[in-house]
């Protein structure tokens, strides 16, 4: 009030504050709107309320939630307005309608298989590449891109798999080794229904290599796909779910390295091999991961539980 006396253009809201303060008695009773002090603290509690309820009720879901919103809420970056329940699901069980297009959509994602031999002297016309089928059978193929780094001694061999359940041989002929190799899995994202479905981008590679030895002549990386869903549900009940998928790879091998054969039947069948080759065995899990994010308190309930408080 003494600071709006030095600005008489502002006359107007000095009156207006002067008639608000009139109406609040701190000291008696009060006359007309509130009194005592006790309303005034009742007053700006339920102001507090509504603001905390309108900022928890923006904390969801976490995708779209920044650090800074959550630290301004409570000054806690851990505070979110979500509850998360993951459970794992046979992949065979009928799927609802809505969830059905997020499953097709993995399953037409296009998977880039790379492979890096490391340490090696092999070059692009030492390899060849087929697809092992049943029995036995293969089916030789041209459809991969290779380069050679020259300074690193790196090979690279990259193809674009055509199912997600196959068997690829990777064949090198000549008498060169290879340190190890990196495996490499890429596969574009993709959204669908005005972003309701998102397959998320696959970016995954892991290192194989012996210790102090060369890589076997005969390796064999097994590759189980897992389908990962992640369900968003709506703020309120009839809002529609977001649904999110990706793909976990979970790569094992069998051996790295042929000490034990060495050290049992010789160590000059080191230098005899001709050819060195890497089956790479790709399949899907039986099983499937369902993350599903729901709101801890949804709009419906923060407005009953913030109008009950005041």
């Amino acid at each position: 009030m003494i600071i709006l006396t030095y600005f008489p253009e502002h006359k107007n809201y000095r009156r207006l504050i002067k008639t608000i303060f009139k109406r609040f008695d701190l000291l008696k009773e009060g006359e007309l709107w509130l009194g005592g002090l006790a309303s005034i603290i009742i007053v700006v509690l339920i102001i507090f309320t509504c603001r905390f309820s309108d900022m928890f009720l923006n904390l969801y879901p976490i995708e779209e939630t920044s650090h800074d919103a959550r630290m301004a809420v409570s000054c806690d970056s851990s505070l979110l307005n979500a509850k998360f329940i993951t459970s794992l699901q046979l992949l065979s069980i009928h799927k609802h309608e809505q969830e059905q297009s997020i499953f097709d959509m993995l399953d037409q994602q296009h998977i880039t298989l790379t492979i890096h031999f490391i340490g090696t002297a092999f070059s692009c016309k030492n390899v060849s590449m087929q697809q092992n089928m049943d029995r036995g059978q293969s089916i030789s193929s041209t459809n991969f891109n290779c380069s050679f780094d020259n300074e690193n001694f790196i090979l690279s061999v990259s193809t674009l798999l055509p199912q997600h359940r196959i068997s690829v041989e990777f064949n090198l002929k000549g008498p060169y080794f290879v340190g190890g190799f990196r495996l490499c899995l890429s596969g574009p994202s993709k959204t669908q229904n005005e972003k309701k479905y998102i397959v998320e981008e696959l970016d995954f590679c892991q290192m194989f290599s012996p210790l102090n030895e060369t890589l076997t002549v005969n390796a064999l990386v097994n590759i189980k796909m897992t389908k990962t869903i992640n369900r968003t549900m709506g703020m309120s009940i009839n809002d529609d779910s977001m649904y999110g998928g990706l793909w976990l790879p979970k790569l094992s091998v069998t051996t790295l390295s042929d000490a034990l054969v060495y050290e049992e039947n010789g160590e000059y069948l080191r230098y005899l091999p001709e050819r060195t080759s890497l089956i790479v065995d790709m399949s899907e899990s039986d099983f499937f991961v369902q993350n599903t994010q729901e709101p801890i308190a949804r709009r419906n309930e923060i407005i009953f539980y913030t109008v009950l408080f005041s």
